[in-house]
């Protein structure tokens, strides 16, 4: 996690995430994915438009992944997740965690915030 003048901040910059995102260089993982369209009824435009209006004060935490690594991860270790909580955007209350293989965004949960 990344602290700058004693607060916790994400560990990706949120600035990071959204350029990834309008340069398409990101994957939605299936499940994330699918659970996106189950809860919310999105499709890539709507996820595309959810991450554009995903603010810093959205961040829970940062956490080290605890399941298996993804077969054919090449990235750094350990891969940090960054999770958000965000209260109504496309009026939806949404749970999302992602992280970065290199510089490539990889969204690896989206899901209704319970």
């Amino acid at each position: 996690m990344n602290m700058h003048s004693g607060e916790m901040t994400s560990h990706y910059p949120i600035e990071n995430v959204k350029n990834a995102i309008r340069e398409g260089n990101y994957t939605i993982e299936p499940e994330a994915y699918a659970t996106a369209r189950e809860d919310f009824g999105w499709k890539s435009d709507d996820i595309e438009d959810f991450f554009n209006r995903l603010k810093k004060k959205d961040w829970h935490k940062s956490d080290e992944m605890k399941r298996k690594i993804p077969r054919n991860y090449a990235g750094r270790l350990p891969i940090i997740l960054d999770i958000y909580h965000a209260k109504n955007i496309l009026g939806e209350d949404v749970y999302t965690h992602f992280y970065f293989e290199d510089d490539r965004l990889v969204v690896d949960s989206l899901h209704g915030l319970d």
